[in-house]
């Protein structure tokens, strides 16, 4: 090699070197998110950034149109499940505090305004279970008051004597 050729080979080289910092900076930047580690959970696919949506307290985490066990659909919004509007929530213990409306009333009379709780399993595999511990209480407060006990590694008769219902992804 010349000496007189090395300014030149040198400012390739820094080219170089500079192309490659800025592709490799621009895909740091790019990178597909983390996955979770959670081997063989309900977390397997989903983004770390998911999973930490999950506990994110301004939308219920299981919204969605869902098949129930009795061949029927079930939807939940970030304010309503099914005919009644969600008054409170906790997606990390997985409850849910509904207030029945007047499309609850006309399938139920003398239940608009009453309180309600719900219950349900971790979500795995596209489904989860659900369970009513509280029906039709006077007072959100009543509702709160109430410490029902269930069971949800017995679906059958784990949620107060009875099934817990089971909800499918569509």
């Amino acid at each position: 090699m010349q000496l007189s050729n090395s300014p030149m080979i040198l400012r390739l080289l820094c080219a170089c070197l500079l192309v490659t910092f800025v592709a490799l900076s621009g895909a740091c930047g790019d990178e597909e998110p983390k996955r979770s580690n959670n081997a063989g959970g309900d977390d397997v696919g989903k983004t770390t950034e998911d999973v930490e949506d999950e506990d994110d307290e301004r939308t219920i985490a299981i919204v969605g149109t869902w098949k129930t066990n009795y061949n029927s659909t079930e939807t939940i919004t970030a304010s309503r499940w099914g005919l009644e509007d969600i008054v409170e929530f906790k997606n990390a213990e997985r409850w849910v505090i509904t207030v029945n409306t007047a499309a609850t009333e006309s399938a139920n009379q003398g239940t608009e305004g009453r309180y309600n709780k719900i219950v349900w399993t971790q979500p795995r595999h596209g489904s989860f279970h659900y369970c009513w511990t509280e029906i039709g209480r006077l007072t959100l407060d009543q509702v709160k008051a109430g410490n029902k006990e269930v069971d949800e590694s017995n679906l059958a008769t784990g949620c107060l004597g009875e099934n817990w219902k089971k909800l499918e992804a569509l």
